[in-house]
């Protein structure tokens, strides 16, 4: 188990919840913890071409966040940066100058090859990258074996496994994990991020940690699940976990001080983790926004899984607002008894 590695995400993927408002004093403390309790990697937040809110985890240089780190005491922890594909021109991004900042680079099936041509020219410009096909247990077998092949000639940092629609079992995490070993290069670690609207998420880190141990695997988790909809692994569940079977010890006081001063307000304000919605968009393998837009359009919970089941197969790992209108619009004239002249 001491192959295992924890990225925690809480800054970036718990900021669906709170619009990545966290505070320029909480990024700067969440940091600050996570360094202390030996987290492998803390990703901080998205890098979008925006004007930068010091008050907000999203970044649109480098140096912005090399601000906040350069003087806090962070140990062996490694940083991140999430880019949405299609969000930032890969010329607007200068060269690194020994950057030390991974990009993670997350984007759809139907984008992949110019995805992929991203990656490579930003790891031409000097940058460490983890490339994340998003909904990445629903590519075919042959499919998933063409991309791995396609990212062991760019040969990243990291190659990440992502449940986006959080339907994965253990059937699919021990079949995609033997696939992936099986092909990707060996230098490259293998990532997981798992979401927890099925409450599946330690499950099936467990089934992984079981089968991992001839390579280096990262497994994705935010302090207390933070994030949309049936939110995600907990980091300090599954660092528990690993300081009780191995001999890599995490320091879990930190990831309290965390939950205790910054995510315990938000979860009061705005509640995540199980329910019925995100349950039946995760049964059906949806996007969490489909359940997210049913929820705003007042739809009975009991009538959701019908609706789930008329978006189109293809629609349903990438959220499209204009299948979710349609199927919702259908709902409503079947509700509605015709008028007769």
């Amino acid at each position: 188990m001491n192959n295992i590695e924890i990225l925690d995400c809480t800054l970036r993927d718990g900021g669906y919840v709170n619009d990545w408002s966290f505070s320029f004093s909480g990024i700067k403390d969440i940091i600050a913890n996570l360094g202390e309790s030996g987290i492998d990697y803390a990703e901080c937040g998205f890098f979008k071409p925006v004007k930068y809110d010091k008050e907000k985890s999203i970044f649109s240089s480098i140096s912005q966040l090399k601000s906040i780190l350069s003087d806090l005491k962070i140990g062996n922890t490694k940083f991140s940066l999430m880019i949405n594909f299609g969000e930032y021109d890969i010329n607007e991004i200068p060269d690194s100058t020994d950057s030390d900042i991974i990009f993670r680079v997350v984007f759809n099936k139907a984008d992949k090859e110019n995805a992929l041509d991203y990656c490579k020219k930003l790891k031409e410009k000097g940058y460490k990258i983890f490339i994340n096909p998003k909904s990445s247990n629903k590519y075919t077998n042959i499919e998933l074996s063409e991309l791995i092949k396609e990212v062991n000639r760019i040969n990243p940092e990291g190659f990440t496994i992502v449940d986006t629609t959080s339907s994965m079992k253990e059937d699919e995490v021990v079949k995609i994990y033997t696939l992936t070993n099986k092909i990707l290069n060996k230098n490259i670690k293998l990532c997981f991020h798992f979401h927890n609207s099925l409450q599946l998420a330690f499950a099936n880190a467990l089934s992984l940690i079981k089968i991992s141990e001839d390579r280096p695997v990262i497994i994705d988790s935010t302090v207390l699940g933070i994030g949309r909809g049936g939110g995600n692994l907990c980091t300090e569940i599954i660092t528990d976990y690993i300081n009780q079977n191995s001999e890599k010890k995490f320091n879990i006081t930190p990831l309290v001080k965390i939950a205790d001063k910054y995510i315990n307000p938000i979860f009061c304000k705005k509640h995540w983790g199980y329910s019925i919605p995100y349950f039946l968009s995760a049964s059906n393998a949806c996007h969490p926004n489909y359940a997210k837009y049913f929820i705003e359009n007042n739809i009975p919970e009991e009538k959701m899984d019908d609706l789930f089941k008329k978006i189109p197969p293809e629609q349903k790992p990438c959220f499209n607002e204009s299948v979710a209108k349609s199927v919702l619009n259908k709902y409503h004239q079947d509700i509605i008894p015709t008028v007769k002249s």
